[in-house]
């Protein structure tokens, strides 16, 4: 028996709030007078922060706004804090992006080779609960967001055993991957999970066509994104990773397109920009933007900056009257894992630092028919073939 639409709609609060790969714009306030320091500027002008949230900051400690985005079916959230970390060691570490997200909550993750292979998504198994959902999956009703002919498919590969699911899911996203290289949005399809199809290029353009899609004006960030691979890459570095994260509900698969993009020798100190496009989410999550904003420290430029982090992310189970007695909650909660996160991040930059994979140069804008760079990566040892069934 299917759950209730405000079970569905409980359940996908509770994930918005626990994944906080989600963040999200927040209305302009007046800019501080001191504005000429890049965090404090992007912080109050993004979101309404209390007298003493600048202290804080300064102290280590994080702070965080969470509010509701441009319309019913989007949420934001803007945080930061202070890391004793330079902006060139941050860089070098999310480039091993395996180490860099880790906890309880990610049961898997694979970064993708320069040239991706199935190797890369070998490691990559669903939840034995979503077996069950795939065995009743019509396009149109499913409880698993994919374009039609693959539901077609995992249905019938959910019905003959795990690992010929595990198949078809891992065959998907390593398509995916490359047609997105190859053709750029076109290839990402739609959502046939429910009656009205969503295009997942749609769903972006929705994302970066609001006014504060990013923390700072970075246009050529943007195009890049919605012309790739057209796009003029300049001194862009990429990858494209994977990950599964269990948020304590269903756990949820993503597939991602990193884009770091330097700033420059900036007055207000803000050095670097990471962004990342999410291509596809088994669970939850219509698009989302996520955005990782990185900033000289002045008192400590060698030793320490400052990370402010947003993102955007739309879903279309918020949206009704059920999505409004949900969305209260993701509101009241969101803030306390936003400040999670960033203390998590903060505490896993203060570990040993590995030695990770050299950067490649710049990639050329690349033809339609040629794969966009990214950096190889070791990949994971290969799991059983299903996970655990949740208790």
């Amino acid at each position: 028996m299917k759950p209730s639409p405000l079970v569905s709609r409980a359940s996908l609060a509770l994930a918005l709030v626990l994944a906080m790969d989600v963040v999200f714009a927040i209305p302009r306030a007046a800019i501080s007078a001191e504005g000429i320091d890049g965090v404090r500027t992007v912080l109050s002008s993004r979101a309404v922060l209390p007298a003493d949230a600048w202290a804080q900051l300064e102290r280590g400690k994080p702070v965080a706004a969470v509010v509701d985005g441009t319309d019913a079916t989007e949420v934001s959230a803007i945080g930061a804090i202070r890391l004793a970390t330079p902006v060139a060691a941050f860089v070098t570490r999310f480039r091993a992006i395996e180490q860099m997200e880790t906890g309880p909550q990610v049961q898997q993750i694979g970064r993708f080779s320069r040239i991706p292979t199935a190797e890369d998504v070998q490691a990559l198994t669903l939840d034995l609960g979503d077996f069950g959902l795939l065995r009743s999956c019509e396009p149109g009703d499913c409880r698993v967001q994919l374009p039609a002919a693959i539901i077609e498919q995992a249905r019938s590969a959910a019905a003959a055993g795990p690992e010929r699911a595990n198949s078809v899911v891992r065959t998907y996203l390593l398509d995916l991957v490359q047609g997105y290289r190859q053709h750029g949005a076109v290839a990402l399809g739609q959502y046939n999970d429910k009656d009205d199809p969503l295009s997942l290029a749609v769903g972006f353009e929705a994302v970066a066509s609001r006014p504060n899609a990013l923390p700072v004006a970075q246009p050529d960030l943007l195009t890049f994104f919605r012309q790739y691979p057209q796009g003029a890459a300049g001194t862009f570095e990429q990858f494209f990773y994977w990950t599964k994260i269990d948020f304590g509900l269903r756990p949820t698969i993503r597939l991602n397109h990193v884009v770091m993009a330097p700033l420059g020798a900036r007055v207000d100190g803000l050095r670097y920009m990471i962004a990342s496009r999410q291509l596809w989410a088994s669970h939850y999550f219509d698009s989302a933007l996520e955005v990782r904003l990185l900033a000289e420290d002045p008192e400590r430029p060698t030793r320490g900056s400052y990370l402010v982090y947003s993102t955007v992310v739309r879903s279309r189970s918020l949206g009704g009257v059920l999505g409004t007695m949900v969305r209260g909650k993701v509101r009241r909660q969101a803030r306390a894992a936003l400040e999670t996160y960033l203390i998590r991040t903060r505490d896993i930059l203060g570990r040993a630092t590995p030695t990770p994979p050299a950067p490649s140069p710049a990639p050329a804008a690349p033809h339609p028919m040629s794969p966009a760079s990214a950096r190889p990566v070791t990949p994971a040892p290969k799991p059983a073939s299903a996970t655990p069934a949740r208790r």
